[in-house]
């Protein structure tokens, strides 16, 4: 009897075995430079997610100065106590606006340490190798720059808002609020990135 020939699909395909992430084969704690580049990438997360608490306050802040910018009609005795609403605002924006250059001089320093990591990625490993699935070291340096930068041009905005809004008109300052609001310098794209960063290295 002769044997039946082998289907063309069983000749062309054989099976793939994906590359797993040390996070699911390393029994224990990770070590070495997948710790450091998770706990990074952990530590960008974060810096995030405190961001935006300090960004939702300071449009409520920005919200009350606007509405406490006084207009012309304005009696002395009215401007007597809605300047003094207007000062203990301005003192509040200016804490949310200190505490976001905190969390980016965080952020600066995170992207300092990518780079390092990556230095020694380069003295010890393959260029190029995957840290975990698919990304190399060059990209978790990448995703580090780019958060960076995006808010630190937004805290530069940022700073520009707080140091201008009281002095402006209700009008300007309502601008103001939105421009704050909608943080034209974090592109979306940048916490997309940052989530494909997280589970990348293996959070969920």
């Amino acid at each position: 009897m002769t044997t039946p020939p082998a289907s063309p699909s069983a000749k062309v395909f054989s099976p793939v075995k994906l590359a797993e992430s040390p996070c699911q084969t390393q029994r224990g704690n990770l070590t070495g430079a997948p710790r450091k580049v998770k706990d990074n990438v952990a530590e960008i997360f974060n810096t995030v997610q405190k961001w935006n608490k300090l960004h939702a306050d300071g449009v409520a802040v920005l919200r009350k100065i606007s509405q406490d910018i006084l207009p012309d009609e304005e009696t002395k005795e009215q401007s007597k106590t809605t300047m003094e609403a207007l000062r203990k605002n301005c003192e509040l924006a200016k804490d949310v606006k200190d505490k976001m250059a905190v969390l980016v001089d965080g952020l600066a320093t995170v992207h300092g340490q990518f780079e390092s990591l990556e230095k020694l990625d380069k003295l010890n490993r393959t260029s190029g190798e995957p840290i975990f699935l698919t990304w190399p070291m060059s990209l978790f340096v990448a995703l580090s720059k780019r958060v960076y930068s995006a808010y630190c041009n937004q805290l530069a905005l940022n700073v520009h808002i707080v140091e201008s809004v009281a002095f402006s008109t209700k009008k300007s300052a309502r601008g103001m609020v939105e421009i704050w609001l909608y943080q034209p310098c974090v592109d979306p794209i940048v916490n997309f990135e940052l989530e494909c960063a997280l589970k990348e290295t293996g959070f969920t």
